[in-house]
C-alpha cells in the first residue's frame, strides 16, 4: 500500500522524499487505526462469554421475578383474608345497629301510639266533663 501511495503522490507532482514521507505517515496512521480497532473488536470467545453471562443474568432475573410474584401473591392473599375478617366484623356491627334501630323505632312507635291513646282518652274525658258542666 505504501508503494501505491508513493507512486500516486510522485505522479501528482510531489517531490520523491516528501512522497516517501507522506506514504510512511499514511501507513502509520492506517496501522494505528487497525491496532485501535483490534482492541475494540470482540472475539468469538468474548461473544460466547457475554452470551453466557447474559443467559445467566436472565435466568437469575427470571427466578427473582418469580420469587417476587410469589411473595406478592402470598401478601395479597393475606390482605384479602384480613379484609374478609374486617368485612365480617362490619357486618356483625351493622346487624347490631340494625337491631338497635329496630328496637328504638318500636319503642318510639309504642310511645307514639300510647300518646295518641292517652290524648284521645283525655279528650274524651274533657268532652264528658264539659257535658256534665253544662
Amino acid at each position: 500500500m505504501e508503494i501505491e501511495v508513493y507512486l500516486a503522490l510522485s505522479r501528482g507532482g510531489v517531490d520523491p522524499p516528501e512522497a516517501c514521507l507522506a506514504a510512511q505517515e499514511i501507513r502509520r496512521g492506517v496501522q494505528t487505526l487497525i491496532d485501535g480497532s483490534q482492541r475494540e473488536l470482540a472475539t468469538k470467545s468474548d461473544i460466547a462469554r457475554m452470551e453466557q453471562a447474559t443467559k445467566s443474568d436472565i435466568a437469575r432475573l427470571e427466578q427473582a421475578t418469580k420469587s417476587d410474584i410469589a411473595r406478592l401473591e402470598q401478601a395479597t392473599k393475606m390482605d384479602i383474608a384480613r379484609l374478609d375478617v374486617e368485612i365480617g366484623k362490619v357486618r356483625v356491627e351493622m346487624a347490631g345497629m340494625r337491631s338497635d334501630l329496630t328496637r328504638t323505632m318500636a319503642e318510639g312507635q309504642r310511645w307514639t301510639i300510647g300518646s295518641i291513646f292517652g290524648g284521645v282518652g283525655l279528650l274524651i274525658a274533657v268532652v264528658t266533663l264539659l257535658k256534665f258542666v253544662d
